[in-house]
């Protein structure tokens, strides 16, 4: 008995080593990445979605003369980044509303940083981005990794840190981790599905949803970063401008902003209301036909420089963009 026990054991070990072995491999270069990732069926996992909010975090850590910030979700943010060649004095750095406040917390943080002629910040969200939370699906792979990722993640406070050791657990916050999910589409398979089985069989969480919301309700993760936005732009003498997202004329559509000015004119106070209510005015409606879903608008030039212009008419703002 006590020699099958070994045999097992030795077997067991065996197979965790090999594993390791294959997870580390595949951390070991491209060509090893793929050929691992097709033999475990993990090629799907690609890092496009983390390399896309990289990408706009590490733009804004370099030292620049912009001037003016765009930071906002996926509704607005193919609209203004196809422009930056064409302007000098405002920098575009879209993501989408995963990335949420806190992401625009640390992306104007860092603008104000390396941008010592700052004058404007421009945040373009809607009732989605208000409702973000940190969950299982997106809250880690779409935000706090690329904080990890770019040094970033220490402007979050301890509260936020203390609910990401407690949801994700340290290891997947260390930077060397953070590296290899960054080289492996395996460990992004591993990674993923495992976080999503904790929330779900340990913490009890709904994962049945890709998003998790706080519906109809600003969530406390956006008032704390939202709060912590208007008060970084007052101490740094930043214009701030908040702009509501174009929407989709429809029944669906109408009924739900009218929900969101509820639940913006509940967080209202101050230093905000002002702030708040020329959000809820900046809203504009176009026709289905414009959309290529219930959210975001055809890729076509022509609309988006329409929509901007609309934009200018409707806020007064944003005038020396060049279209």
């Amino acid at each position: 008995m006590g020699k099958l026990i070994g045999k097992i054991l030795a077997f067991l070990l065996g197979i965790g080593a090999a594993v390791v072995l294959i997870i580390m491999l595949s951390t070991t270069g491209e060509s090893m990445d793929r050929w691992i990732a097709n033999l475990t069926c993990s090629s799907e996992y690609d890092a496009s979605e983390e390399e896309g909010k990289i990408v706009e975090v590490e733009k804004i850590q370099q030292s620049s003369t912009y001037k003016k910030l765009i930071v906002d979700d996926s509704v607005c943010a193919s609209m203004f980044k196809r422009l930056q060649d064409k302007n000098d004095k405002y920098l575009f750095a879209g993501t989408n509303r995963a990335f949420a406040f806190p992401g625009y917390y640390v992306q104007i943080k860092e603008f104000i940083k390396n941008n010592k002629d700052a004058e404007e910040v421009y945040i373009f969200v809607g009732k989605d981005t208000w409702e973000t939370t940190l969950d299982a699906q997106y809250g880690y792979h779409c935000l706090i990794l690329p904080l990890i990722y770019t040094g970033t993640y220490d402007y979050l406070d301890e509260e936020t840190k203390a609910y990401c050791e407690e949801n994700y657990g340290p290891l997947l916050l260390n930077k060397e981790f953070v590296n290899s999910y960054m080289k492996s589409a395996l460990v992004r398979k591993l990674t993923l599905n495992l976080l999503i089985d904790y929330h779900g069989k340990v913490l009890g969480r709904d994962v049945n949803v890709p998003f998790v919301k706080t519906d109809d309700r600003v969530s406390p993760l956006s008032k704390e970063y939202f709060y912590k936005i208007v008060d970084l732009c007052n101490e740094s003498g930043i214009a701030l401008h908040l702009i509501h997202d174009p929407t989709e004329y429809n029944g669906e559509r109408i009924a739900a902003y009218q929900r969101e000015r509820d639940m913006i004119r509940a967080i209202e106070n101050d230093k905000s209301r002002q702030l708040l209510e020329d959000y809820l005015d900046s809203i504009l409606y176009y026709p289905a036909e414009d959309f290529i879903d219930d959210v975001h608008f055809k890729g076509d030039d022509s609309l988006n420089d329409s929509v901007i212009r609309d934009m200018q008419r409707k806020t007064g703002l944003l005038e020396d963009i060049v279209l």
